[in-house]
């Protein structure tokens, strides 16, 4: 008999249990759709109305189960290795979530406009192409990393404006010293 549009409600469900010694020696045949576990296994099994609980699959498989069925079965090749390390210099590994935590942290804050004076910040992708449309089609002149370069229309590095600068200062200390 089925009642329709009524609903059903429970403090407490307790379904058939006992442990798997006993269903195996009390061996009952379980009703259609009836539930008994074992309660020292966690596994249960599901009536049929005709089979007796020695002749009823399992409807469950523990972890231990489903790992020992698995076992030289599943093709673990493409599982990387996984990493807890950020300093690692293997490029097939993963890093591990406590990991991806770490660098998260570590990500320079993103703006979102071309006239930011913070330093340390990054341009977002959207700032970057706003940026990359200025920059196409103006020439871009070579950075050189060299004192010595006869080329015009060369830009020095910072390295090289640097060592410069470190020339010219020790000429006006010379000139200076000279002088007085």
């Amino acid at each position: 008999m089925a009642i329709s549009g009524t609903t059903w409600t429970f403090d407490k469900l307790t379904l058939k249990n006992k442990t798997a010694s006993e269903w195996t020696s009390a061996n009952p045949t379980l009703a259609k759709g009836e539930i008994g576990i074992e309660n020292d296994t966690g596994k249960f099994k599901l009536g049929d109305g005709s089979k007796q609980w020695t002749s009823l699959p399992y409807a469950a498989m523990t972890v231990a189960e489903i790992s020992t069925a698995l076992s030289g079965k599943a093709d673990t090749s493409a599982i990387p290795q996984v990493i807890d390390n950020v300093t690692s210099t293997s490029t097939t590994a993963a890093l591990s979530a406590n990991q991806g935590r770490v660098l998260n942290g570590k990500i320079p804050s993103v703006v979102n406009n071309l006239t930011t004076t913070t330093a340390g910040s990054a341009l977002d992708a959207v700032q970057g192409n706003t940026l990359k449309g200025l920059i196409d089609g103006k020439v871009i002149p070579a950075i050189v990393n060299s004192l010595t370069e006869t080329v015009t229309g060369k830009t020095l590095d910072a390295t090289q404006g640097k060592a410069l600068k470190d020339l010219i200062d020790g000429i006006k200390a010379v000139t200076t010293i000279a002088v007085a």
